[in-house]
Order: C-alpha cells, then sequence, then structure tokens
C-alpha cells in the first residue's frame, strides 16, 4: 500500500475549549488536506463527527464514531479514512463502518488499498468487524482474479461465467470486466456451455442489456432456471 501510517482519532465527548480533546488533532491534521471526500471541512463539523451533534432530533443524525485515517508518509496527508460507529436504536445496538464517506468499499476507496483496509479492520475489531472483512476481501479476491485474466484470449466455462457475473456488478473495475465481455459473441458461449452453466449465464445477465443477444433456449434449461428462482 502507498500510505504510510494509521492514526486514530477517539470518538469523544464535548471538552472545554482549554483541553486538547481527538477533535483539534482531527481538525490540524485536515485544515490543508483539500480532499474532496473528507470526512470534515471545520473544526465545527469535527466536533461532531467525534462528539455527535449537539441536539439530536432524530435517529439519522450523525452518530460518533471512532475514526481512523492513513496518512502519506512524508507530507502526511491523508489518503482514506475508516470510521466505526456504535449506537442504539429502539433498544438495538447497532454497529458499521463507513469508507471515504460511503458505505460502499468500492466507491470510497481504490481496490490496492483493499488489503491494507482489511488489515485494518482486523487489528480494530476482528469480531465485530467480520462481515466487513469478508466483503472486502470477496472484492479483492474479484479484483485479483479479473487482472489474471487480462492476459487471456481463451476462457473455460468457469472463467467465462464469472466474467458475465462481474459484468452485473458495481463493486467492481468495471474496464476490466468490459474489455473482456465486449464484442463477444454471448449465444456462442450460451451454446457452448453445460445446462447448468447456461442457467447461470442466464440468471448473471438477466438484468443487463446482455439478455436481448440470446435467443430461445431448451425447454429443459428453462425450466431449471425457474427452478433456480424459485429457491
Amino acid at each position: 500500500m502507498e500510505c504510510g501510517i494509521w492514526k486514530k482519532y477517539e470518538k469523544t465527548t464535548r471538552k472545554l475549549c482549554d483541553e486538547r480533546a481527538s477533535y483539534h488533532d482531527l481538525y490540524d491534521d485536515l485544515k490543508n488536506s483539500r480532499r474532496s471526500w473528507e470526512i470534515a471541512q471545520d473544526i465545527g463539523e469535527c466536533i461532531e463527527q467525534l462528539c455527535g451533534v449537539y441536539l439530536r432530533t432524530s435517529s439519522t443524525e450523525l452518530n460518533a464514531g471512532d475514526i481512523y485515517y492513513a496518512m502519506g508518509k512524508e507530507n502526511m496527508i491523508p489518503i482514506l479514512y475508516l470510521k466505526t460507529v456504535e449506537y442504539e436504536i429502539g433498544g438495538e445496538k447497532k454497529y458499521f463502518v463507513e469508507y471515504n464517506g460511503t458505505s460502499i468499499a468500492k466507491s470510497g476507496i481504490t481496490s490496492r488499498y483493499l488489503p491494507e483496509v482489511i488489515k485494518k479492520l482486523k487489528e480494530i475489531d476482528l469480531e465485530k468487524n467480520k462481515e466487513y472483512i469478508e466483503e472486502l476481501e470477496a472484492m479483492y479476491y474479484n479484483h485479483q482474479k479479473l487482472l489474471e485474466l487480462q492476459s487471456k484470449t481463451e476462457f473455460t466455462e468457469e472463467e467465462l461465467l464469472f466474467l458475465y457475473e462481474m459484468y452485473n456488478r458495481r463493486d467492481v473495475d468495471r474496464n476490466l470486466v468490459e474489455q473482456k465481455i465486449k464484442g463477444r459473441n454471448i449465444q456462442d458461449d450460451y451454446d457452448y456451455f453445460s445446462e447448468e452453466g447456461k442457467v447461470k449465464l442466464f440468471l448473471a445477465i438477466r438484468d443487463t442489456e446482455l439478455v436481448e443477444q440470446l435467443g430461445n433456449s431448451s425447454k429443459k434449461v428453462m425450466t431449471l432456471i425457474a427452478k433456480w428462482n424459485i429457491k
């Protein structure tokens, strides 16, 4: 990873102005970074991120949480951040992780940083972050597999199914998928597949424009697709 160190800003409460609270450190580190995705742009926003809103009027308002920033080694400019939040609503405890202002990792961080983010989430709390870690590990696996397929021109049924499945995903690099799918004769691929493969291919592309390139299928395959949808 290209970032240098992780820095933590702890969830806190509003303190007297002459006390050195974590939100002062957060503001000092962010005020000259000029990142469009910054978690806060002024001291007031830093306070709300680490302390929560001053007067809560609804459950949808900003919740306080610990913030972790990855800083560049030389200039200490933030490269990415995580925010972990725990709160209670209706007597039920909630927990979530935010990545660069979004709950979707791919929308907030690039794939090359995923291993470091996964590592950091494990360090923070392996059990609480288990679901997030598994999601990111799957994303990284898909990204690496797509990279491996870039140099190939002929594919196995399994590899083609993977490419078609990734085509309908929004958490992968679209460029890595489209350049391998573009120009392919989907009907030829479909005819080449096993019956199970035909079912998987149809289900993978049925919500995309690619399905329009498929002709009529056998009654048996359509029956299998119907059974698959019922499961």
